[in-house]
């Protein structure tokens, strides 16, 4: 008998001579868990002369971190690759359907793990992958304790890969209990061992009884507390007693991890820290040109003074810092500096927090957004201080605008602002630690020519302040942009009619040097083509032009023949690019795809259709929207494919497939639309105007044809009064209740021209281009297409949807 971690420095070689078929248990006592039962376990796997084998297990604690013990890492030998396989059950399978194998790509041992002595208390260690796993049903994360916290009385679920002799090959479970500190050294020295080798960073699990035991190949495995999906990891499975089962024996001796949170965190965090400082080295321009800008010699602002700032945060693993500000410019982008994206490593993601006053704490009024793309100034070159410092961020859902978050307005292209300016950000205030609570700081404009002399006169090269800079003083020193604020706002004017002048960009260092200029900042006047290019927005009108489509296809005919498939029946092929805010709704469902519906494009990244376009699809497969396009049965170069990155349905539609009111939806896009010829928005109607007169329906619905159409359909008609769509339905021996007045139909009454099948969603318009108006979106229609005495069809009417549309996009009627 002897203690032991079983897992030797040749332990692995027993393994590779397993047999496929063994399934002797993991542990005495323990019995199968269920497939996907503990997706935060993996197995840890040693690939040597083309044989894999399992030698410990490993827990997720983060997509690109894996804990595991000390002994099972160092005992590996010199050759062969290691891997974590996580989403497995049965390691005698070849491969388990949901499975990720991820190489290691570094360790880190704990330091006070002393290798020479057996059974060293501080038995943990961190596993770095190659690249991070993916979140699923079968893989994801488990949370951490606490520091300190105490163990908790109850049961402790253990599961694992191993078992006696050459090792269990399906996962394992069982439920122990821990055991007090004086009862596990007790039990270890009546079986004639040290039980001062037991540590309070250790914890022992019982009964002692030999009814359950951990063996080989278990070791580095999780102790687990809580139900699923919200276990917290209790311990790591470290030594115990062989031969395993031995009575009066602790069934596990276990790594408490609550103990060695800190170092947890300090570990994971010395990347995140040596990347910090990496960032910071990086963005220091030769000659004290620094671009890490931070306030000051400001005071603090007050709660939601400054509404439209963002903080970019790094986030690494569960850590996250503030690296950079922002200001959001509509509910779904936001401008910084593009440094503030390319000088960040490539390990971790950023993120935008918004409505923030306080980042040190939590705040009801936050909002975090991911973020969807990124559009750098094409002209941005990285690595050093120089022109075209501007990024745009397209956010993964849109901000709710309220008095803590909201745009800030673009100023008129090409002005050159002047007079006394305000800067806002988290950077430091000079303090050895940079501030929570967000700083403000209002100073004079300075000329370019006062701005490059100053640099000059400090034997720097005031060169690089070109036509595109603004530039603050004073030039007394004490005050000043530094570290921390780099793509914040500097803005005139008073709320909520501030207009935002510069983007922070770099400054000298040291911040608040004497003659050097409090500033320099991207003008973002230089920039408004471009921003308008890319987002739609223009200076003032807050607008976003965005361009999405949504289709639906067969299931979505209503009872009493009111039909929601809408197709142009009686129509003509349109021309090439007649219009180009139409798209194609696709429905995608592995390398097939179909067009299901239409959609109009009123920004570069917003699409408006039909709410039963999403609604009533099949879960099977996904949307895309396909814009730029004439005929979708063939390739076109004009054509420009995008998917869908959220989508809002109004609050008011009841799925279901039934016609009925607020049958609209909106799209926001990965990414943008380039805007051309052949893409481009479509205007929105003044709020609450009711169209009369002449209107065109354009979509590849149906044209009565045995196939619907391949070229894109329209059809003129004129519009009816509500009166007249009533009482039309009502003749037809249906029921009209359901017609509100957010609806507006068009005829004529005779038949044989229609909206049907594949148009819902699509564009009623009126006007000529390129000053069409969206007047309305196709929603229903009657069976057959083109009934005598039936409205021609159903839309609904955009004029009375403008306060919700703006709400969540932006986008005003121009």
């Amino acid at each position: 008998m002897q203690l032991s971690r079983t897992i030797f420095l040749f332990s692995f070689l027993l393994l590779l001579s397993a047999e496929a078929e063994d399934v002797s248990p993991l542990f005495v006592g323990g019995t199968y868990a269920f497939p996907g039962e503990f997706p935060f376990l993996t197995s840890l796997q040693i690939l040597s002369f083309g044989t894999e084998a399992h030698f410990c297990g490993g827990v997720i604690i983060d997509p690109r971190w894996i804990l595991t013990t000390a002994n099972c890492i160092m005992n590996l030998p010199i050759f062969g690759t290691q891997q974590a396989w996580a989403g497995r059950h049965n390691l005698a399978l070849r491969s388990e359907a949901g499975e990720v194998r991820v190489s290691f790509s570094r360790t880190f041992i704990h330091p006070s793990w002393r290798p020479w002595m057996n059974n060293d208390p501080h038995d943990l260690a961190l596993v770095l992958l190659t690249s991070g796993l993916p979140s699923s049903a079968r893989i994801r994360s488990i949370q951490l304790p606490e520091f300190n916290q105490p163990i908790p009385n109850g049961p402790l679920i253990y599961a694992a890969w191993g078992g006696i002799g050459l090792g269990a090959t399906i996962l394992q479970k069982a439920t122990l209990f821990p055991i007090s500190l004086t009862e596990c050294r007790a039990a270890i020295n009546n079986l004639n061992f040290n039980g001062n080798l037991y540590n309070d960073t250790n914890f022992c699990t019982g009964p002692l009884t030999g009814v359950y035991s951990a063996c080989t190949g278990g070791f580095g495995s999780p102790l687990v507390h809580g139900t699923s999906p919200n276990e917290v990891l209790v311990g790591i499975a470290s030594w115990g007693v062989t031969p395993c089962g031995t009575v009066g024996a602790p069934s596990i001796v276990v790594t408490r991890v609550s103990a060695y949170v800190d170092w947890i965190k300090a570990t994971t965090g010395i990347i995140f820290i040596v990347l910090s400082l990496a960032i910071a080295a990086a963005l220091a321009a030769p000659a004290d040109l620094d671009r890490e800008t931070r306030v000051v010699g400001g005071v603090n602002a007050f709660p939601g003074e400054f509404p439209y700032i963002v903080s970019v945060q790094w986030v690494v693993l569960t850590l996250s810092t503030h690296v950079c500000g922002g200001f959001i410019i509509s509910p779904v982008w936001v401008i910084s500096a593009a440094h503030c994206q390319t000088e960040i490593p490539t390990l971790g993601r950023l993120e935008m927090l918004a409505g923030r006053h306080n980042i040190g704490i939590q705040e009801a009024s936050s909002q975090v957004r991911g973020i969807s793309t990124f559009i750098l100034h094409p002209d941005w070159a990285p690595g050093g201080v120089g022109p075209d410092d501007l990024v745009l961020f397209l956010l993964n859902s849109p901000l709710t605008f309220n008095d803590r978050v909201r745009a800030v307005r673009l100023p008129q292209p090409n002005v050159i602002p002047t007079g006394p300016a305000t800067l806002a950000g988290w950077g430091s205030t000079g303090s050895p630690l940079p501030p929570n609570i967000l700083q403000k700081l209002t100073k004079p404009l300075i000329t370019l020519e006062q701005c490059r002399n100053a640099i000059f006169s400090l034997n720097l090269n005031g060169d690089l302040v070109d036509d595109t800079n603004v530039c603050t003083g004073p030039l007394t020193g004490g005050v000043s942009a530094c570290s921390g604020d780099s793509g914040g706002p500097l803005v005139q004017g008073a709320a909520p009619n501030e207009v935002v002048i510069g983007v922070v960009s770099w400054g000298i260092t040291p911040c608040g040097s004497v003659g050097a200029p409090t500033g320099v900042y991207k003008r973002v006047s230089a920039y408004n083509a471009w921003i308008q290019q890319n987002t739609g927005i223009v200076a003032g009108e807050m607008k976003i032009f965005i361009v999405l489509s949504l289709a639906i296809a067969a299931a979505l005919a209503a009872p009493a023949d009111l039909d929601r498939e809408t197709r142009v029946v009686g129509g003509v092929n349109a021309f090439p690019g007649e219009f180009p805010y139409i798209v194609s709704v696709q429905w995608v469902i592995l390398t097939l795809s179909t067009h299901v519906c239409g959609g109009s494009i009123i920004s570069p990244v917003w699409v408006i259709s039909a709410a039963h376009c999403q609604t009533e699809i099949p879960t099977l497969g996904r949307l895309d929207i396909l814009a730029g396009r004439h005929n979708i049965g063939i390739a076109e170069a004009s054509s420009q494919l995008r998917g869908i990155s959220n989508s809002i349905v109004h609050p008011g539609w009841v799925p279901g497939g039934e016609v009925g009111p607020d049958d609209v939806i909106l799209f926001l896009l990965n990414s943008p639309l380039t805007f051309n010829d052949r893409v481009r928005s479509v205007r929105l109607p003044q709020p609450d105007v009711v169209p009369i007169g002449i209107v065109t329906v354009a979509g590849w619905g149906s044209t009565g044809a045995p196939l619907p159409p391949n070229i894109l359909q329209k059809l003129t008609k004129p519009l009816i009064t509500l009166q007249e769509c009533r009482n039309a339905i009502i003749n037809l021996n249906l029921d009209a209740e359901f017609l509100d007045d957010s609806f507006i139909c068009t005829g004529p009454l005779s038949g044989g021209v229609s909206a049907c099948s594949g148009d819902s969603g699509g564009p009623l318009v009126q006007g000529a281009a390129p000053n069409e108006i969206l007047v309305g979106v196709v929603s229903w229609a009657f069976i057959p297409c083109g009934t005598v005495g039936a409205p021609t069809g159903g839309y609904k009417r955009v004029s009375a949807y403008n306060a919700w549309i703006q709400q969540n996009t932006g986008i005003v009627a121009s």
